[in-house]
């Protein structure tokens, strides 16, 4: 899943190799997602439009984010609660982490740090 998932570039091409959820609030981003499904025929990529903080994330065994705010704004509480215990959060971003999931490693994508999370229990 991928948590405010723009115009789906990340859920299109998670798609090639498994079942992909984005969630986007706004509905511009969902249509361009859509089309560019359409067009591929991408039908393992799926998109919601709405509130990701009103999405339960606990069916899902790997969710991503590019926050813009911090997780103290809700959605790592949120997660911290949701999320299955195998389940692993992928953070695109240095500037805005968790920080009370437990960090693991860090990828590195044209110099942006991608880092993995888990829950700490």
């Amino acid at each position: 899943m991928d948590l405010g998932s723009g115009d789906g570039k990340v859920v299109l091409i998670a798609s090639l190799f498994t079942n992909a959820t984005g969630i986007e609030i706004d509905e511009k981003l969902i249509k361009v997602g859509e089309k560019i499904k359409k067009n591929l025929n991408l039908n393992k990529a799926k998109f919601i439009h709405g509130d990701y903080l009103k999405q339960d994330t606990s069916k899902y065994d790997f969710i991503f984010i590019n926050p813009d705010q911090g997780f103290h704004k809700g959605i790592e509480d949120k997660l911290i609660k949701e999320m299955n215990k195998d389940a692993v959060l992928f953070v695109y971003n240095k500037i805005f982490q968790p920080r009370f999931l437990k960090k693991g490693k860090t990828y590195w994508f044209d110099g942006i740090p991608i880092m993995k999370y888990t829950k700490s229990d």
